[in-house]
């Protein structure tokens, strides 16, 4: 059996963050600062709330998941997992199904030294993977 890390976030894909970000206050959550990713041409915030995070995402109309918006109107595209090795896990999920879509980046909006992949399994749809204070010449 395989087992995966913590859930780090919960990523949803929105029309409009802004009026997003109000709904979730709503809820009781805090609103981190908007943030524009210009690896994903997206607005991205992170919101917290008893312990959850939850990650707004806003693509703009050149951004490559911004076709995403049709399937994802508003809801929950990702579960993002915090891994101690990502090189592994990536490794692991592969051989269990995974299919990695997206490479490893830099995640500037989670921390300085955050790095993520993106992978895709038929029966449960979109994962991330965030490994905290790494950086090396291979990955970015």
């Amino acid at each position: 059996m395989m087992e995966i890390g913590t859930i780090h976030h919960i990523g949803y894909l929105v029309k409009n963050i802004d009026k997003s970000i109000l709904v979730f206050q709503k809820l009781g959550y805090s609103a981190g600062e908007v943030f524009f990713d210009h690896e994903r041409l997206s607005r991205l915030c992170f919101l917290q709330h008893m312990g959850t995070t939850v990650e707004l995402i806003e693509p703009q109309k050149d951004s490559d998941i911004y076709p995403l918006l049709k399937k994802y109107n508003n809801s929950i595209y990702h579960v993002c997992y915090e891994v101690p090795d990502i090189d592994q896990s990536v490794e692991q999920l592969r051989k269990n199904g995974f299919l990695m879509f997206r490479g490893k980046q830099k995640a500037p909006a989670i921390s300085d030294t955050a790095v993520v992949v993106f992978l895709m399994n038929s029966r449960i749809g979109i994962i991330e993977l965030v490994q905290e204070g790494r950086l090396d010449d291979k990955i970015c």
